[in-house]
């Protein structure tokens, strides 16, 4: 095939794809506009279960958002050469999806106008405001690295080496900032859900470790994705050769390892006591309704291992591709296993239960009973519906950034 041909196939591939995330993205937004104007009751959400789909995808994509930026700032912190021409990648993926989960807050609240009150009646010692400031910072630190790799390389090309040498020293400064906030930005969303003593489920100090473990995965797989993904439709010019690929697939089976590590070490914790109220949550997750969530998480990260462990295996295209789409399931089956189970068992377990309200949702109607004791959950059809518009944004945004972007390896 010519490459005039190739070049108009691979413009197809691409306006396809856009056409259809765009069409997402319209659903999901009319979507958000029914449940602002009808209310949190279009979601399965109730007293007993407030808190879904939405802060689970939230923290999916404060750690997925980890990636870009660590990956970006070591290859200036430490000086990896062979890193350098994903940086620009990297910082733009990292602030894309910190962005989105900053915005998805907005559909868990039921009145977005609301979330001026954060900043308006803030409390300095609440995990909120915490991650509030962070997530911020986060979002800015992701958007100057961008911005000052962008520049510099503008400069270079415009024969202005010396200019060029001034954004890069600032880039390389704002790196060694940038590391510790990303992984301030992962323990600070843990601590929102570890630091409730009330909640068994959620209170342990591995929760921020596991956190920041399961970023590095879903941050680096999303990164191995998207390189993946531009390799195949041709966006953007990267120079990356064989070597750094098998050693960002190594990465992430490390990464993988690391995280089941620290999840097998909490679930030992918890069961080897044998406390009924730390069992509770574990129960749930493995033999009650949400079992296959539980065990798909374990099995996607047994998966995206083997598919690594295969030296072969980690320059292929499928396989790199493959083990990434697994990894990054895999975090989002643990953000469900992490928020879910924590509600079933409400706080206070008698009789007649805590009120789970009324409203259009079948779910919770319980031959007229408006008291539960145990608590049960699945999201609406609005809340896939919002939830799938943002990840199309997100992979929408990524999409057209990789082709009207300077995102390229630099010369």
């Amino acid at each position: 095939m010519e490459k005039g041909v190739l070049g108009r196939v691979d413009n197809k591939i691409f306006y396809a794809i856009v056409a259809v995330l765009s069409t997402i993205v319209i659903v999901g937004a009319i979507a958000w506009a029914l449940e602002i104007e009808y209310g949190l009751i279009l979601t399965n959400m109730r007293n007993v279960v407030s808190w879904g789909l939405y802060i689970s995808t939230f923290a999916w994509f404060v750690g997925v958002s980890a990636g870009g930026l660590i990956l970006s700032s070591s290859a200036a912190v430490f000086k990896i050469e062979s890193w350098k021409p994903v940086s620009k990648v990297a910082s733009f993926v990292s602030a894309v999806v910190i962005a989105a989960a900053a915005l998805i807050i907005l559909p868990d609240l039921g009145r977005p106008d609301r979330i001026l009150n954060l900043i308006i009646y803030a409390h300095l010692f609440s995990p909120l405001i915490w991650d509030f400031s962070i997530i911020t910072t986060y979002f800015i630190i992701s958007t100057l690295e961008l911005g000052l790799l962008i520049s510099a390389d503008m400069l270079k090309k415009a024969g202005n080496e010396k200019a060029a040498k001034k954004r890069e020293h600032y880039a390389v400064g704002l790196a060694f900032v940038a590391l510790p906030v990303a992984i301030f930005t992962h323990s600070i969303t843990a601590w929102i859900f570890g630091l409730q003593i009330a909640r068994p489920w959620w209170n342990t100090a591995l929760l921020a470790p596991a956190f920041v473990a399961s970023a590095l995965v879903s941050g680096l797989a999303l990164v191995l994705l998207v390189l993946q993904v531009n390799s195949k439709l041709k966006l953007v010019e990267l120079k990356l050769d064989d070597k750094t690929k098998a050693l960002f697939s190594k990465l992430l089976l490390v990464f993988i390892l690391v995280d089941m590590y620290l999840l097998f070490s909490e679930y030992l914790t918890i069961t080897w006591p044998g406390v009924p109220s730390e069992l509770a949550g574990l129960y749930t997750m493995f033999f009650g309704p949400y079992w296959y969530i539980g065990w798909g998480q374990w099995i996607l990260a047994f998966s995206a291992v083997a598919i690594l462990a295969k030296p072969g295996w980690r320059t292929s295209s499928k396989a790199i591709t493959a083990a990434s789409v697994l990894a990054l399931i895999e975090v989002f089956f643990y953000r469900l296993n992490l928020v879910i189970p924590g509600f079933v068992h409400p706080l206070i377990d008698y009789p007649p239960g805590m009120p789970i309200g009324g409203g259009v949702s079948t779910s919770y109607a319980l031959s007229g009973y408006s008291f539960q004791i145990i608590g049960q959950y699945f999201p609406s059809p609005i809340e896939w519906e919002i939830t799938a518009g943002f990840i199309a944004g997100v992979a929408l945004v990524i999409l057209l950034g990789l082709k009207y972007l300077p995102l390229g390896s630099s010369e």
